[in-house]
């Protein structure tokens, strides 16, 4: 019989310390197939020298996983076979590396989950070149899978709307500001590696695309919540807060997660979703924008 979580709201979901415990362990057992991957990939000499840095991030336990764990969970939920998606989130948590080493190189960032950035350590071409790497491996990776040509297709299909959203960001930094435009560009910026999350664990099902719908509603919120964060530093229409007001943003989180409940709920994840947010919550996610 599946868990029944009965929560109608955001509002509703209160954190449980055994929920993070159990999110916890399936973390570490991703880990293991993370480091797999790194001890096991064939990569020329003329890349090792790099590599030993980038998987010092890739690697550290400063990352939450969010988005390889939701398949997991999913499968753990529904009893699908476990191995198939923890090698998903691998997958997909190759993809999301590869767009923080990029998001790294666009922003000048200087640090990634405790490490200084590649793009410090060395030069930004040659982060650039570390990061386009992680994307090839995660395709090779993919063919490796189940159904390995059903998830190269859909992996390929993401990575298309990853890039054409970082450039939607762009534009809207410069742009007037339009709430529609902004809307799509966080579904694909961010909503996309969602939409992979919580839609491989049904890639041989009927429900695969109301899965990836909600994965990429789940994305837009997570998208608003990073907003959140730097509303007062970002001066650009890339950040909601400057074309919207508070209180108007708060509605669009609230109806939307409303609306996410319903559409997870159609495909029986809905205890998935209510997992993950607490998770998120202790990590200090959500809340301030949602029922603050």
């Amino acid at each position: 019989m599946k868990r029944k979580k009965s929560v109608t709201h955001y509002s509703e979901i209160k954190f449980e310390e055994i929920t993070n415990k159990i999110i916890e362990r399936i973390k570490n057992s991703i880990n293991v197939y993370h480091m797999d991957f790194v001890n096991n990939y064939q990569a020329d000499e003329i890349f090792k020298k790099f590599l030993a840095d980038a998987n010092k991030i890739f690697l550290s336990s400063n990352a939450k996983r969010i988005r390889g764990l939701i398949p997991v969970l999913i499968a753990k939920e529904l009893s699908y076979d476990i191995e198939s998606n923890q090698r998903y989130g691998v997958i997909i948590e190759l993809l999301h590396f590869c767009s923080l080493v990029h998001d790294d190189v666009i922003d000048d960032g200087d640090y990634r989950r405790g490490y200084p950035s590649l793009n410090k350590v060395f030069s930004k071409t040659h982060a650039v070149l570390i990061g386009d790497h992680f994307m090839s491996e995660s395709i090779n990776y993919a063919l490796q899978s189940k159904n390995n040509t059903k998830i190269v297709k859909l992996t390929t299909e993401v990575i298309k709307e990853l890039i054409t959203g970082i450039m939607m960001e762009k534009e809207l930094k410069e742009s007037n500001p339009c709430y529609d435009f902004y809307r799509s560009m966080a579904y694909k910026k961010t909503g996309s590696l969602f939409g992979l999350s919580f839609g491989l664990p049904f890639v041989d099902s009927d429900k695969l695309d109301l899965a990836m719908s909600c994965g990429r509603q789940f994305g837009f919120l997570f998208q608003i919540y990073d907003d959140y964060g730097d509303r007062d530093k970002d001066e650009g229409y890339e950040n909601i807060y400057n074309i919207l007001s508070e209180e108007d943003v708060k509605k669009i989180c609230k109806s939307n997660f409303d609306e996410l409940i319903g559409k997870c709920e159609r495909i029986e994840i809905d205890p998935v979703l209510i997992d993950v947010v607490q998770y998120l919550q202790h990590y200090g996610y959500f809340s301030d924008i949602i029922i603050r």
